[in-house]
């Protein structure tokens, strides 16, 4: 009997090991199982209420969808950090300069009363990320402040362009029911913390004076051009005359 047992006990420890072997691949195998199931239903999550906040005809359904869909975005940089073949993207913008240092995605949600909501990230190629809070508004007096992303002024960025060693945002914002405004802004890394607005904008009615950013406020029935023209290598907008009898 004594000299039996040590020989069926290893038998028995690689048995119970094999059992515990099973089992750890069984949960490792049903994790990442449900991993890509969480994966896959968060995108489609996002892609549903990308699609609501949108088009839905009521704005509580679009503010309501917004939230959720923030929820979901959000989420999805914390596990993936990445924005690469997902459906969802066609409800956003997605820019990104020549040198892919980082993607700028940005989107707007129409509220009551013709207001909108404003959202941005910064999304960096390793996975980080900084969200811009939407917690001003772009008017005039902006034209020589620097704002940090936690004073953002809300705006959809419709180009990104890489100029020296700065980069150039062309965004739109949607200001009240009959004004609308479109901005050219300076992303600027080189403070300690990322923010916007550099005086490079020489004033044309004071000249030898720049400004942060360039703001243009036009009637929200006129079509307005604010962009770079690389045969003129230079930023052109349409001319702008103001209306009487309008604010």
């Amino acid at each position: 009997i004594f000299t039996i047992v040590p020989l069926i006990l290893p038998f028995y420890n690689n048995i119970y090991d094999m059992k515990n072997l099973l089992v750890l691949f069984i949960l490792a195998t049903s994790t990442i199982a449900f991993s890509q199931e969480q994966s896959f239903n968060a995108e489609q999550e996002m892609a549903f209420y990308g699609d609501v906040m949108v088009n839905a005809t009521l704005p509580s359904n679009r503010l309501r969808a917004a939230d959720k869909f923030l929820k979901y975005f959000q989420a999805h940089l914390d596990v993936k950090g990445t924005l690469d073949s997902l459906p969802f993207t066609r409800f956003i913008s997605v820019l990104e300069p020549d040198d892919k240092k980082f993607k700028l995605i940005s989107w707007h949600v129409q509220a009551d009363n013709y207001e909108y909501d404003y959202y941005a990230f910064l999304l960096y190629p390793e996975g980080s990320y900084v969200r811009f809070d939407d917690n001003s508004l772009l008017n005039d007096g902006m034209d020589y402040e620097h704002v940090s992303t936690s004073e953002w002024y809300g705006a959809l960025y419709y180009k990104l362009m890489k100029s020296g060693d700065d980069y150039l945002v062309f965004g739109f914002n949607a200001n009240s029911q009959f004004t609308n405004k479109k901005v050219v802004d300076v992303l600027n890394f080189k403070a300690e913390n990322l923010h916007l607005g550099k005086p490079i904008f020489e004033d044309k009615t004071d000249l030898g004076n720049f400004k942060n950013r360039l703001i243009l406020d036009y009637s929200s029935d006129a079509t307005v051009n604010l962009n770079y023209n690389p045969g003129l290598e230079m930023i052109v907008h349409d001319h702008l005359m103001q209306r009487i009898g309008r604010i």
